[in-house]
């Protein structure tokens, strides 16, 4: 099964966003015609929190319209950008959320199950897995029979190196998470966003995944203290190869188009 991942969308009604320098939904649009036009096309599409700059109405209006040219299915969870209570409501086909206090739910599929699994705080930048999602987690990871499953969630459960980012990183619930995940060997991968960057790690001894923005990135700079920027490098997609019995493997693939691919 191939698993399309796009992040960190940051829509919005308001002009010039980031000093002019980023227009976020033509960025969309551009993700979702390059996502149309892979071949072999995935089977599902993915975003990983962060849809809206502000968590209105009016932005989740534009994100459901850029969305709808998808020609495969599309699920996303909340990112600290994100009103949560806001994406169930108007984006109700791609938060098919059921939980009262957070909007996690699951996928059931013959060949992969997913977990999209909210990691927001209302007003806050910063990640938390409370008591109440952790328990959610565990009762989901019970079901399926051993079906392969793919968790995605907006913030990473481990620290980056970008310290500017690990201050608003998933502050609480992430050891008992990674508990949880080595637990269950049903659980394949793990896929984030909210760094605006591509890292690879594992957890739990999972592979994990972070993925670029669709947009804008965030400046790599591991230097302590280091001031948090962004960059105009290309935006990127991810994609996850998943097979029964085998880890997930990540790509990642621009949407800019360049030249190429030439015979070597």
């Amino acid at each position: 099964m191939l698993v399309a991942q796009v992040s960190d969308l940051h829509i919005s009604r308001e002009s010039g966003f980031l000093d002019g320098r980023v227009a976020p939904r033509q960025c969309l649009e551009r993700a979702v015609a390059h996502l149309n036009r892979l071949v072999p096309r995935p089977d599902v599409v993915l975003v990983s929190g962060d849809l809206t700059e502000h968590g209105g109405a009016d932005e989740y209006a534009l994100v459901r319209e850029s969305l709808s040219a998808l020609q495969m299915p599309v699920f996303a969870v909340p990112g600290n950008h994100d009103s949560a209570a806001m994406m169930r409501d108007c984006l109700p086909v791609q938060v098919p959320a059921r939980e009262p206090g957070h909007a996690s739910f699951v996928i059931e599929g013959p060949q992969l199950r997913l977990i999209g699994l909210d990691t927001s705080v209302d007003g806050k930048a910063y990640g938390e897995l409370c008591a109440n999602r952790l328990a959610w987690l565990e009762n989901a990871l019970t079901g399926g029979g051993g079906t392969p499953v793919l968790i995605f969630m907006h913030h990473p459960p481990f620290d980056t190196g970008i310290e500017a980012m690990d201050r608003c990183g998933l502050l609480h619930g992430r050891d008992r998470f990674g508990e949880i995940v080595r637990r269950n060997a049903s659980v394949s991968g793990i896929v984030c966003g909210h760094v605006h960057r591509p890292i690879q790690t594992t957890v739990g001894g999972v592979p994990v995944h972070v993925a670029s923005s669709a947009a804008h990135q965030v400046a790599l700079d591991l230097r302590e203290g280091a001031a948090l920027a962004y960059c105009l490098e290309p935006g990127r997609v991810s994609l996850h190869r998943c097979v029964p019995g085998m880890p997930m493997v990540s790509h990642s693939s621009y949407i800019d188009s360049f030249p190429g691919p030439f015979p070597f």
